[in-house]
Protein backbone atom coordinates (compact mmCIF):
# COMPACT_ATOMS: atom_id res chain seq x y z
CA UNK A 1 0.00 0.00 0.00
CA UNK A 2 1.06 3.43 -1.01
CA UNK A 3 2.32 5.42 2.01
CA UNK A 4 0.86 8.63 0.33
CA UNK A 5 -2.64 7.47 -0.31
CA UNK A 6 -5.16 10.04 -1.34
CA UNK A 7 -8.40 10.84 0.72
CA UNK A 8 -11.30 10.69 -1.52
CA UNK A 9 -14.38 12.93 -0.62
CA UNK A 10 -17.76 12.42 -2.20
CA UNK A 11 -20.77 15.34 -1.59
CA UNK A 12 -24.13 16.21 -2.75
CA UNK A 13 -24.90 19.41 -3.78
CA UNK A 14 -27.77 21.24 -4.17
CA UNK A 15 -27.45 24.95 -6.44
CA UNK A 16 -30.22 26.68 -6.19
CA UNK A 17 -31.00 30.86 -7.85
CA UNK A 18 -31.04 31.35 -11.06
CA UNK A 19 -29.02 27.95 -12.31
CA UNK A 20 -31.58 26.46 -14.93
CA UNK A 21 -30.93 27.85 -18.64
CA UNK A 22 -28.20 29.61 -18.57
CA UNK A 23 -25.42 27.31 -19.06
CA UNK A 24 -24.71 25.68 -15.30
CA UNK A 25 -24.42 22.25 -15.77
CA UNK A 26 -22.37 22.30 -18.58
CA UNK A 27 -20.05 24.87 -16.37
CA UNK A 28 -20.30 22.06 -13.74
CA UNK A 29 -19.48 18.92 -16.24
CA UNK A 30 -16.76 20.78 -17.79
CA UNK A 31 -15.20 22.05 -14.24
CA UNK A 32 -15.14 18.09 -13.26
CA UNK A 33 -13.82 16.65 -16.06
CA UNK A 34 -10.99 19.07 -15.80
CA UNK A 35 -10.06 17.59 -12.72
CA UNK A 36 -10.50 14.36 -13.16
CA UNK A 37 -13.77 13.77 -10.56
CA UNK A 38 -16.75 11.16 -10.74
CA UNK A 39 -20.33 12.18 -10.50
CA UNK A 40 -23.33 13.66 -12.08
CA UNK A 41 -25.01 16.74 -12.58
CA UNK A 42 -28.98 17.59 -13.45
CA UNK A 43 -31.72 19.98 -13.39
CA UNK A 44 -34.37 19.43 -10.74
CA UNK A 45 -38.16 20.17 -11.02
CA UNK A 46 -37.99 22.74 -8.79
CA UNK A 47 -35.39 24.98 -10.72
CA UNK A 48 -32.54 24.30 -8.57
CA UNK A 49 -29.59 21.44 -10.19
CA UNK A 50 -28.15 18.47 -8.32
CA UNK A 51 -24.87 17.73 -8.29
CA UNK A 52 -23.07 14.41 -7.22
CA UNK A 53 -19.17 14.36 -7.13
CA UNK A 54 -16.61 12.54 -6.16
CA UNK A 55 -12.85 12.19 -5.98
CA UNK A 56 -9.45 13.32 -4.59
CA UNK A 57 -10.30 15.88 -1.23
CA UNK A 58 -7.79 18.76 -2.96
CA UNK A 59 -9.47 18.51 -6.54
CA UNK A 60 -12.98 18.26 -4.70
CA UNK A 61 -12.60 21.40 -2.96
CA UNK A 62 -11.30 23.00 -5.63
CA UNK A 63 -14.20 22.04 -7.79
CA UNK A 64 -16.62 23.55 -5.14
CA UNK A 65 -14.84 26.93 -4.78
CA UNK A 66 -14.94 26.97 -8.65
CA UNK A 67 -19.33 26.32 -8.96
CA UNK A 68 -19.67 28.38 -6.13
CA UNK A 69 -18.10 31.29 -8.01
CA UNK A 70 -17.65 30.87 -11.54
CA UNK A 71 -16.38 34.88 -11.79
CA UNK A 72 -18.79 36.30 -14.30
CA UNK A 73 -18.57 33.63 -16.86
CA UNK A 74 -22.53 33.12 -16.21
CA UNK A 75 -25.21 35.08 -15.01
CA UNK A 76 -26.08 33.57 -12.04
CA UNK A 77 -28.44 35.08 -9.60
CA UNK A 78 -28.56 34.31 -5.51
CA UNK A 79 -26.35 31.00 -6.06
CA UNK A 80 -26.86 28.95 -2.75
CA UNK A 81 -25.38 25.87 -2.40
CA UNK A 82 -26.01 23.35 -0.32
CA UNK A 83 -23.38 20.33 0.55
CA UNK A 84 -24.18 17.22 2.06
CA UNK A 85 -21.05 14.24 2.64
Amino acid sequence: MCATAMSEKAYDVKASGRVQRIGYRRFVLENAQELGLRGFVRNEADGSVTVFVQGEESLVEQFLKRIKEPHGLLPLRILRLKLQT
